[in-house]
């Protein structure tokens, strides 16, 4: 994170994995197991602004 430049908004990219851990929802209980990893492990930031 870089909290010089807080205009970066890839800095405060999340995974899914990183909102479960802190609210404690499970978002994708309902998938396989092999799924949910496969997303929830995922950070994305090749959002178009």
């Amino acid at each position: 994170m870089n909290l010089n430049n807080p205009n970066v908004w890839e800095d405060y990219a999340v995974t899914v994995d990183d909102v479960e851990a802190l609210t404690g929802y499970d978002f994708l209980s309902e998938l396989p197991e092999e799924i949910q990893d496969a997303i929830e492990q995922r950070r994305n930031q090749n959002f178009i602004v």
